[in-house]
């Protein structure tokens, strides 16, 4: 995820379960006094459920459209410049969310791009897109 679409990034301290027919909604995490929904990146990309290992929030948005999507590992952040950054391979399942491969050193990672993974909770819950989605 780039830096410019985070508005933070967290440790889980307590999810509170709700009822939902998504499995990759974890619950809802107090957040600067609001509740806060949040999902499990792994599952929302196509991989197995991490929700055991979620140590991690990457916090987006604010007020009404706060989101936040758990994870178990966080290396660190990047600092890329334009040149270190690559259209993203063939389209796949999780593919589908990456907006660049990172190249730093001998490493490779994957940008996902926030907006993509929202419209995907948004369309998994019948709520129409938004302008910034399409």
């Amino acid at each position: 995820m780039r830096l410019r679409e985070l508005s933070g990034i967290a440790p889980v301290r307590r999810l509170v379960p709700v009822p939902s027919r998504l499995r990759e909604l974890l619950g809802l995490a107090g957040m600067g006094g609001a509740a806060v929904p949040v999902y499990d990146l792994a599952a929302l990309l196509g991989g197995r459920a991490e929700s055991d290992r979620a140590r991690w929030l990457a916090l987006c948005g604010s007020g009404a459209d706060a989101i936040a999507f758990a994870f178990g590992t966080l290396d660190g952040y990047l600092r890329v410049a334009a040149d270190g950054l690559f259209p993203p391979g063939p389209e796949g399942a999780a593919r589908r969310h990456v907006a660049a491969i990172s190249q730093a050193g001998d490493s490779l990672r994957s940008v996902l791009e926030v907006a993509s993974l929202v419209a995907l909770i948004r369309q998994r819950i019948g709520a129409p897109a938004t302008r910034k989605e399409q």
